[in-house]
């Protein structure tokens, strides 16, 4: 985290489901403006400032407790500023090849390198889902190429990953 005139920050992680999140911030864009009215938080606790304010920018790492498979929307206040990350923690990983008006996602064990079949991919350009589907044995997925940017969302058994063009 890196903080400048907060005597403190108080920090919250959700557990949240990747897909419907994608599905309504397409671009993860003003991720923290989302509801979460009635959701309750995996922990909730307070960071302090560590001696005197020095009225320079620090830096310190924070462990999350965010260790099991899945994704996380991490918010962070103080001050009156908000900022939020998304985290993921998962064993999936996913590679963009783009060739000859086609794009080919691989999909990979990050911890083996093994190829993972059976990962369900979407493809998104915009607001609007441009292909869908599930990567072969070999761990492919192959689509025409979406017009401009796009975004990659890989999913299986919890596991999540996410490209962004």
């Amino acid at each position: 985290m890196r903080r400048k005139n907060l005597a403190d920050v108080r920090l919250k992680v959700y557990a949240v489901d990747f897909m419907i999140l994608y599905a309504l911030r397409r671009d993860l864009s003003d991720v923290n403006k989302i509801d979460l009215a009635g959701v309750e938080p995996v922990k909730e606790w307070a960071v302090a400032r560590k001696g005197a304010e020095d009225y320079r920018w620090h830096e310190e790492a924070i462990d999350l407790p965010a260790k099991e498979k899945g994704v996380y929307l991490v918010v962070a206040k103080g001050g009156g500023l908000d900022a939020s990350s998304v985290v993921l923690v998962s064993d999936l990983e996913v590679s963009v090849q783009e060739t000859g008006g086609r794009v080919r996602i691989y999909a990979t064990n990050r911890a083996t390198g093994a190829p993972m079949g059976d990962v369900y991919v979407k493809i998104g350009a915009g607001a609007a889902i441009h292909a869908q589907g599930f990567t072969d044995p070999r761990g492919v997925f192959e689509a025409a190429a979406a017009p401009g940017a796009f975004s990659v969302v890989a999913e299986k058994d919890g596991h999540v990953a996410f490209w962004r063009k």
